[in-house]
């Protein structure tokens, strides 16, 4: 009986093992298979990751001489003594022994610097709600806008812009406008060494004075002339946000040129500043309605009484228009100490002394600096006289010129 039963059992064993041994075999194969495949995707990544790795290392390598020789050398930024295009003026002295605007001697640009505790807060904070929103954050270069200009440009968008307001002070001081992957390595390294040696209010102060905004005016205080007649100190807001607006580009956004563009730009700024926090609601209503109205109030020239006039009393300091003041006959008053205040009018347009004057004065820059003096040096030194913001001090006798000048200028008059 017990061998009967052996003998069945030993066709069920070797059927099973003819069942499972297959499987075995055929798991075996896939084992053995993946086993193999993994070992050469391993030895392929490592082999990927250590071409990697030495790729990484090599290009670090060079990028850091590259830097080191190529970049670190350029990129010291000293403003100390940034020479910038500066209107010159000479001046006189009175019957009163005061000092009087004789002649603003003019160039092809049209700057005169501003000090930041006179530029608006309102020009300040719209320069940074639409340049460069994170600006107080960051040491000088803002790199999310900076990685997406590199993007950009990369792909071979030429306008790639992203760059923070030091960036773009570099870029003016040093006039380079190239597109190129060195030139925004280089911007970058000098913005930063900028941050480093310059507080915020420096790199305003310098920005709003060097950027240009059209109708041949650099600067801000330029352009509170140019625009709106009127002194920086006294811009309103929507004034303010409109000036800043034409940086952008600068005859798209002239509000001679083209006021709709113009005006767009000035609502999209005053809404960033208000989207930041820098103005109430209330301002932005008020400055959105004024600025409906800025086209027909564009005035490009500055009149007397709308110049700026300073009290010398140290206890009163009053600072504000001529018109603001107390005038008795050709005599103007503190409205606050009642302290007379001699205000400065610069004469019409040149007369014969003022070209006296700049011949002079080249004449003498000439012979100090050991130049021969010939007509083509003449024109040299006047274009410095023009451009190098000098303050000359003349001999005239306002009263004895006036009376000349009106001789001259009647033909009639003449022998």
């Amino acid at each position: 009986m017990k061998e009967r039963k052996r003998r069945n059992a030993e066709p069920n064993k070797e059927r099973t093992e003819r069942r499972v041994y297959p499987v075995l075999a055929t798991v075996y194969k896939v084992w053995r298979f993946v086993f193999a495949a993994a070992k050469i995707a391993a030895g392929a990544a490592a082999t990927v990751l250590l071409i990697v790795l030495i790729c990484g290392f090599v290009f670090v390598f060079m990028l850091g001489d590259y830097l080191q020789n190529d970049i670190v050398p350029m990129a010291g930024m000293d403003m100390t003594n940034l020479s910038l295009e500066l209107n010159s003026t000479i001046y006189y002295v009175d019957r009163n022994d005061q000092i009087q605007v004789q002649q603003n001697i003019d160039s092809t640009v049209n700057r005169k610097w501003a000090q930041y505790e006179d530029i608006p807060k309102y020009m300040v904070n719209a320069a940074v709600a639409i340049e460069d929103h994170r600006f107080y954050q960051h040491q000088g270069v803002d790199w999310v806008t900076t990685i997406q200009a590199c993007a950009r440009m990369f792909f071979g968008d030429d306008s790639a812009g992203g760059s923070s307001i030091t960036q773009q002070l570099v870029k003016n001081i040093t006039k380079n406008d190239s597109i190129t992957v060195q030139r925004k390595v280089l911007e970058i390294f000098q913005a930063t060494q900028l941050e480093k040696s310059y507080s915020k209010e420096d790199i305003l102060e310098y920005y709003l004075n060097v950027v240009y905004f059209g109708q041949s005016t650099n600067g801000a205080r330029a352009a509170a002339k140019a625009y709106f007649g009127k002194e920086l100190e006294k811009l309103s807001l929507a004034e303010c946000a409109c000036i800043v607006g034409i940086t952008n580009s600068p005859t798209y956004y002239d509000p001679y040129q083209n006021p709709h563009n113009n005006l767009k730009r000035t609502e999209t700024i005053l809404w960033a500043m208000k989207n930041q926090g820098m103005i109430t609601q209330e301002e932005y209503d008020a400055a959105i309605e004024e600025a409906q109205g800025l086209a027909d109030r564009l005035k490009w020239y500055i009149d007397f009484e709308d110049t700026m006039a300073f009290c010398d009393n140290e206890e009163c300091n009053y600072k504000d228009t001529v018109r603001t003041l107390v005038k008795s006959g050709e005599r103007y008053f503190c409205p606050v100490c009642n302290q007379e205040i001699f205000v400065k009018k610069a004469l019409g347009g040149y007369n014969y002394h003022t070209d006296t004057v700049v011949w002079d004065v080249a004449k003498d820059l000439a012979a100090k600096e050991g130049v021969e003096w010939n007509d083509s040096t003449y024109q040299m030194y006047i274009k410095r006289i023009q451009t190098g913001g000098y303050n000359i001090y003349s001999t005239m006798d306002y009263e004895v010129q006036k009376q000349v000048d009106a001789i001259y200028s009647d033909l009639n008059q003449m022998p």
